[in-house]
């Protein structure tokens, strides 16, 4: 989420590998931007794309900003649920 603005990304990617993560920032991300993350290792070495990053540690109880949009997923997986939900019934 851009701070400030409050705009969101989301996109349906692949998987969770670091070519497919990098991938996404390179097309979406400004250089020089900077990265709250969970401690996947997907995120190691975004720093060499021009990233900054501040990752927290959910195994160990460690959420940060990271909750906030972890909060968002939430939110919009209820809304495809109800939504999709509501197209198989009129289908």
């Amino acid at each position: 989420m851009e701070v400030g603005t409050r705009r969101l990304r989301l996109q349906d990617i692949p998987d969770t590998k670091q070519d497919s993560i990098e991938l996404f920032l390179e097309t979406w991300v400004a250089r020089g931007s900077h990265l709250i993350t969970d401690a996947h290792a997907s995120y190691n070495g975004v720093e060499w794309l021009g990233y900054s990053r501040e990752a927290y540690s959910h195994s160990t109880g460690h959420f940060g900003m990271s909750n906030h949009i972890e909060c968002i997923w939430s939110a919009m997986k209820r809304h495809l649920r109800k939504l999709l939900a509501a197209f198989q019934l009129v289908t």
